[in-house]
């Protein structure tokens, strides 16, 4: 393919397009109170402790010093510590706009490699326009910049493999299939894909010898970047896989199928150009492909989306129509309109001999679809940012203020009371500091709390020795778009003698999800009474 055909300055058009409507993305919806640099999510907050402590110390750690396995996302967090390092004494901000350039030049990479598959696929160049304009105006993925997770870094490794897989480079194959797992696991899966393309058919080697060679080149990187990844985990819990994986999976197979119609629902099909439901429609036509010298090349954009969809709802227990679920399926979104534009391109030669009619139609109704969707999605970004701005992080930066520097707090969300706080933090969840559960008697022993904060719609608090500190209320729930309960959330600390230990239970509410679990833990009353907010715990 010579570079005519390429056709890169076609190709910096759709991307300077795509910073454009990154730009106008944030400014479509300015309401006054919803206008503030942040995330939507408390969990990118995570990430940034993370590339804090390991920028600091060296270690891959949540508390200074203390190593563990709860973020599941190393790639990215080696990638946010050279950010934090740059931007650390200019303040929050400075830090923020640097994730989010991060996350737009990860949209670019996804055009590109989106740009390069379909192209190679296709051998249109319309078709390859059409499919990087889509993903350029797509507001569920311009969304993901400002969200400041691994969600387009995943998306665009995963294209990366596939455009890698197509010429045949197999060390480069490699080393992608091993970057996407240390992004998110779960992509790991499709290295299975790969073997068994290699090992049972005849398209790249004949022969069990020659095939077995093939299939341990691109077995070679995620091999050891696995055994390293493995072996740090078990080093530091005694568990081969991350804390995330123990507190957080709900494998069952017998809900699968109502899973994976809640992925479709929720996620897909609020996605151009699937909202009407034609984006699915038209991958009907991979059953009869025409003009294809490979189909299984043909066909891999749309087998890899599958693929992962099917991995992370058989691990997730619960989607909702909410951003801290889509997070998991978005990489493959982009996957998902790649394989429908070829589809699309396949319907237009079986039925229109190849004329492009079918195929602007239903890029005008992808386009069409975005621009409905990209005021309530810009909409939704600033609320959820204003919520976890004047909660996680507003608590954050109380517990700064009121509890000193060498007291023990504790957290649900933990990211934003982490990263603001800088104080050490249990995860009440278990995911961060994974020994709150698997060695709860003595951890709690040892690291008595003087505050924790809580969702205090998935949380209920025995009243004997808590007391509630402080209480954040964001206004009408319905602003959240993330997550309902996180509306509400309180500050509790302890009542009793001074400087005595008292144990306080607290159990999950009946709306709560799976991996919120009921706990015990040691406060230590201090030494002046708490004053005591209106509403009660």
């Amino acid at each position: 393919m010579n570079m005519q055909e390429r056709s890169p300055l076609m190709l910096s058009i759709i991307m300077l397009i795509s910073i454009i409507m990154t730009v106008l993305f944030w400014y479509a919806n300015r309401l006054p109170g919803f206008h503030q640099l942040g995330f939507p999510l408390d969990d990118t907050w995570i990430h940034l402790v993370y590339a804090r402590n390991l920028w600091h110390s060296g270690y891959y750690a949540f508390n200074p010093g203390i190593a563990t396995t709860g973020d599941t996302a190393p790639l990215w967090v080696l990638l946010l510590a050279p950010i934090y390092a740059i931007t650390q004494h200019l303040g929050s901000k400075a830090l923020i706009l640097g994730v989010y350039a991060l996350g737009a030049l990860c949209q670019l990479l996804i055009i590109y490699f989106a740009w390069d598959v379909s192209l190679y696929l296709s051998k249109k160049r319309v078709v390859a326009i059409a499919v990087a304009l889509t993903i350029a105006m797509s507001p569920i993925l311009i969304f993901t910049v400002f969200g400041g997770m691994e969600v387009g870094l995943a998306a665009a490794l995963m294209l990366a493999i596939i455009s890698c897989y197509l010429r045949r480079r197999w060390w480069l194959v490699s080393l992608t299939l091993a970057l996407v797992a240390v992004t998110r696991p779960e992509a790991a899966f499709i290295w299975l894909l790969f073997c068994g393309i290699i090992l049972f058919t005849r398209q790249h080697a004949t022969g069990l010898r020659n095939k077995l060679k093939l299939c341990a080149k691109i077995t070679i990187f995620p091999l050891i970047l696995g055994l390293a990844w493995f072996t740090y985990n078990y080093i530091v819990s005694q568990h081969i896989f991350p804390a995330s994986f123990y507190f957080k999976e709900d494998i069952n197979l017998l809900y699968l199928p109502i899973r994976f119609y809640k992925s479709i629902r929720y996620v897909i099909l609020d996605t151009p150009p699937f909202i009407a439901g034609i984006g699915l429609i038209v991958l009907l036509a991979y059953w009869k492909l025409r003009d294809v010298v490979n189909k299984i090349d043909y066909c891999l954009p749309l087998i890899i989306s599958i693929i992962f969809l099917i991995v992370n709802v058989s691990l997730v227990s619960s989607l909702t129509h909410t951003f801290y679920y889509a997070r998991y399926l978005i990489p493959a979104i982009p996957m998902l309109i790649l394989a429908s534009y070829l589809g699309v391109h396949q319907l237009s030669l079986r039925l229109f001999a190849g004329k492009l009619n079918l195929l602007w139609c239903f890029f005008g109704l992808a386009i069409l679809e975005s621009a409905v969707m990209f005021y309530p999605l810009s909409n939704a970004l600033h609320k959820n940012i204003y919520v976890i701005n004047t909660g996680q992080v507003a608590m954050a930066k109380w517990i700064a203020k009121h509890i000193p520097k060498s007291e023990w707090v504790a957290a649900s969300d933990v990211g934003a009371v982490g990263y603001f706080s800088q104080h050490n933090t249990i995860d009440l969840a278990g995911l961060n500091t994974p020994n709150f559960f698997w060695h709860a008697k003595s951890y709690r022993k040892e690291h008595p709390i003087s505050v924790f904060t809580l969702l205090h719609g998935a949380y209920r608090v025995d009243k004997e020795h808590a007391v509630l500190v402080k209480h954040f209320l964001y206004g009408s729930k319905k602003i959240v778009f993330t997550w309902a309960i996180v509306a509400e959330q309180i500050i509790v600390g302890c009542k009793g003698k001074p400087n005595q230990l008292v144990n306080i239970h607290v159990n999950r509410r009946k709306n709560s999800v799976s991996f919120i679990r009921p706990f015990n833990l040691y406060c230590r009353v201090p030494q002046h009474a708490w004053p005591q907010a209106k509403k009660p715990v």
